[in-house]
């Protein structure tokens, strides 16, 4: 039997739900299953065939510790899902600036230079309103948003995003996302699964359900199927499991973020796409 670890920043009583629901779902299909805490002593890699990255929801606190775990695995030989040469480019959302440069659509993004103050930023762009937040980051990790009246008032919070390691990213607020909701659609080795609506609950702009969102089943037009699967044609290496999240404007679809490391993959919404998810994982494994 395979052995397979799903990797985690949890210890074993607050592994996330969606979480335990994959790691069934695979035991039902011959997979052994042990979740491992990524920041724990290291234990002897040589006991599983590979290692999936799961909710390490915390690496980007630990981004140093986090990678150089990940170089520790692929030392001992064994694969590591999605691809560590993914995961590195994925952890700095300069990537979306790359895709942009290849042809994908994104919500208009600056990553500003130290010497670029907030306001200045907004100015050159003409936005009244945008959203701030670490170019290295999880879970809507210190986002906020900001007017263009008020960049004065919040220079100091951005001056501080410096002293993060990465800095500060900006991006146009998207009205989209109180009008008609943040997608995202979820892909197992490039083919489509499923897909969700997250709203924002009210008074908020973030969709997360620490912040009040709500999740919704959607079912994607064939266009917008074509869209997204164009932007995973764009990656060097097919991804085990991917979540684009966007919004759909007048002009189309608009990137937000391409999730490669750590997403909620929204299992649990039916036991087929646990199955469809438990499936790819056996691929890898080619598991006959």
């Amino acid at each position: 039997m395979r052995t397979l670890a799903l990797a985690t920043a949890f210890r074993k009583a607050e592994i996330p739900a969606e979480d335990m629901a994959l790691a069934r779902a695979c035991e039902q299909m011959g997979i052994a299953t042990r979740f491992v805490q990524w920041s724990a002593p290291t234990p002897d890699w040589t006991r599983f065939d590979s290692v999936v990255i799961r909710s390490c929801w915390d690496y980007h606190l630990n981004f140093d510790a986090f990678f150089n775990w990940i170089q520790t695995i692929q030392a001992a030989g064994i694969p590591v899902w999605n691809h560590p040469e993914l995961l590195r480019w994925n952890a700095n959302k300069r990537y979306l600036l790359d895709l942009e440069a290849r042809g994908v659509s994104i919500i208009p993004t600056v990553v500003p230079t130290r010497d670029q103050s907030l306001a200045e930023v907004l100015e050159d762009r003409s936005w009244d309103i945008a959203v701030v937040k670490p170019l290295i980051s999880a879970s809507a990790f210190n986002t906020w948003k900001t007017f263009r009246p008020l960049a004065d008032i919040h220079r100091e919070r951005y001056e501080k995003m410096w002293d993060h390691r990465s800095g500060p990213m900006v991006q146009r607020f998207a009205p989209e996302i109180l009008s008609e909701g943040e997608l995202s659609l979820v892909y197992f080795d490039s083919k489509f699964s499923h897909a969700v609506r997250k709203k924002a609950g009210d008074g908020d702009f973030r969709v997360q359900s620490e912040f009040g969102g709500t999740v919704e089943a959607f079912r994607p037009s064939g266009d917008l199927l074509a869209e997204t699967s164009q932007i995973l044609s764009k990656l060097p290496i097919v991804p085990l499991f991917a979540r684009i999240d966007g919004v759909q404007t007048s002009e189309g679809f608009s990137l937000m973020e391409l999730e490669l490391i750590e997403p909620e993959l929204f299992l649990t919404i039916d036991q087929s796409i646990l199955t469809a998810a438990a499936h790819a994982v056996r691929a890898r494994l080619k598991i006959p």
